[in-house]
């Protein structure tokens, strides 16, 4: 701890601070601290940010702003990441802002403003990933996204819950566990 911050640094820092009481300058001879950084705004910002989703206990999908979505099998190495089982777009190559498990090989993800899309594996390892059905739905919902996914995956009362009914989990699975 110092005199002006009561909370514990870091021994890194305290070290530092210590130097730096001592007289010891960290810049280069000539050199001056900056007073701001050199952030500009260049470039592109996309509204509809990617959305991650666990489909079962080994895969994980990314959806992206272009229509993207990749299936990722985890890997325990301790020197490798996730793995890309299959990487396909969306049939309306809009951004994707829902991913919803349903079943056993079975997920649901966005496609456009109206409509959709279920994606099965008949194998459950994901690398035959496919479209089984284009869900449509009335636009005036506005687009299924992930504040509220459950609304866009009800079986029962809407038209797309009527569609998807022949997706209903047999009794007693109801998630991953």
């Amino acid at each position: 701890m110092n005199q002006q911050n009561p909370k514990p640094v870091p021994p890194v820092l305290r070290s530092r601070e210590h130097l730096a009481a001592q007289g010891i300058s960290f810049l280069s001879t000539g050199a001056v601290a900056p007073t701001a950084l050199p952030i500009t705004a260049d470039g592109v910002t996309y509204t509809m940010a990617q959305e991650t989703t666990w489909i079962d206990m080994q895969h994980f999908a990314v959806g992206r702003w272009d229509g993207s979505l990749s299936i990722f099998a985890f890997n325990a190495s301790p020197t490798a990441g996730p793995v890309i089982s299959k990487a396909v777009n969306t049939p309306a190559f809009e951004g994707v802002q829902m991913i919803t498990w349903l079943a056993p090989g079975v997920f649901v993800s966005s496609n456009d403003e109206s409509s959709i899309i279920v994606w099965s594996s008949p194998s459950g390892n994901w690398t035959d990933l496919q479209v089984m059905a284009t869900l449509p739905f009335d636009p005036s919902l506005g687009v299924a996204n992930a504040e509220n996914p459950s609304s866009w995956v009800r079986f029962g009362g809407s038209s797309t819950a009527k569609s998807a009914s022949f997706l209903r989990p047999k009794k007693g699975r109801s998630g991953l566990a």
